[in-house]
């Protein structure tokens, strides 16, 4: 079973007729009947009904056809990325983005299909964890995550973008407590602040006093 066969196959029936499929192809009726016959011969099966009407699909015709159609459609879709691949600042980019970053990506990457309109650009967004794999087994071509070197681990490059910074929303009687530039986390919690409600907050806040 030929690529063409399928081809032809699906053109007659969309074309309604073996005259019209072999114009639209270039070809003379005699090879486009050919085609058919010996696409019929490989399957085993009758697929295409002829009468002065022109052609139907008969009942295995109609199931083969869906196949056909799928197949053609799987190779389109295959010369169309090799196409872009081999054009001059073509090809597919992959990337990967957190939550987080995700939120603040969308001007980037409009700049970056403004410099290259022949690029197609698949995202996906996950956790770190779930992203950096898929860049170390290269289903990603890279990803912009909330992580350390030591995190992302041997083998990849990393490059920092930005640092993130935490400050704490809080009530005025522990406004001093707030100001120091230390990390809580678990029992370095001091006591004053046990019983206070903190929001902490990611980003820069000016201090409005």
């Amino acid at each position: 079973m030929r690529i063409g066969q399928l081809r032809n196959f699906v053109s007659i029936v969309e074309a309604g007729s073996i005259r019209a499929a072999a114009r639209t192809h270039g070809v003379s009726h005699p090879a486009m009947s050919k085609s058919l016959r010996a696409l019929e011969g490989e399957v085993g099966v009758q697929l295409i009904r002829r009468s002065t009407r022109g052609v139907a699909c008969t009942p295995a015709g109609r199931a083969f056809l869906a196949h056909a159609g799928a197949i053609r459609a799987e190779l389109r879709k295959a010369e169309e990325e090799l196409a872009e691949i081999t054009a001059p600042g073509g090809g597919t980019v992959t990337a990967g983005f957190t939550p987080t970053v995700a939120a603040v990506a969308p001007e980037a990457i409009a700049r970056f299909l403004d410099d290259h309109p022949l690029v197609r650009l698949r995202i996906m967004e996950g956790t770190a964890s779930a992203l950096v794999p898929l860049v170390r087994d290269e289903t990603l071509d890279f990803a912009v995550v909330q992580s350390t070197p030591a995190a992302v681990g041997p083998g990849l490059k990393f490059r920092a973008l930005y640092r993130d910074r935490m400050v704490i929303a809080h009530r005025p009687r522990v406004r001093e407590l707030a100001r120091e530039s230390v990390c809580y986390s678990g029992s370095r919690v001091p006591a004053a602040l046990h019983d206070v409600r903190i929001v902490c907050l990611r980003g820069r806040v000016d201090d409005t006093d």
